[in-house]
């Protein structure tokens, strides 16, 4: 038995399994995960309800996509919504530790902006969160 061609044969193996597990984890593992993520950060940052309907990733052209995004005011009522939001990040880019978007399209965006009663808009209370301010040493203070 040739020593060289068995140890080809083990790395090929390897290499096509490390293949296999980064293209599972891409399509399936991170649209999943960051579909839930995404939601829920947007959800607890703008306090308001988000939905999504999919996620997509392709992990070897460095490309994601979101299906149906909704963003709803207080009262339920949809205020921002996207059909798709597609970014695709230039594989070089990360090489050089220097990411860097290489096509971003947004599809059938939406925005409602409603002036309430009281003469707000039903984006008012985004406004008034707390903005940090520099302090003296040029370091912002939260």
């Amino acid at each position: 038995m040739n020593i060289k061609s068995t140890r080809s044969k083990k790395i090929l193996a390897i290499s096509g399994a490390v293949m296999v597990l980064y293209a599972l984890i891409g399509f399936f593992l991170v649209p999943a995960l960051g579909k839930k993520i995404i939601r829920e950060k947007l959800a607890e940052t703008l306090n308001r309800e988000v939905a999504i309907e999919s996620m997509s990733v392709n992990p070897f052209s460095l490309a994601a996509g979101i299906n149906g995004l909704k963003i709803t005011d207080q009262t339920g009522e949809g205020v921002v919504s996207a059909n798709r939001i597609f970014i695709n990040l230039s594989a070089w880019s990360l090489f050089i530790l220097t990411p860097s978007v290489s096509e971003l399209t947004l599809e059938t965006p939406r925005i409602k902006i409603i002036q309430n009663p009281d003469g707000s808009f039903n984006f008012s209370d985004l406004m008034k969160k707390t903005i940090p301010r520099a302090g003296r040493s040029g370091r912002y203070q939260g």
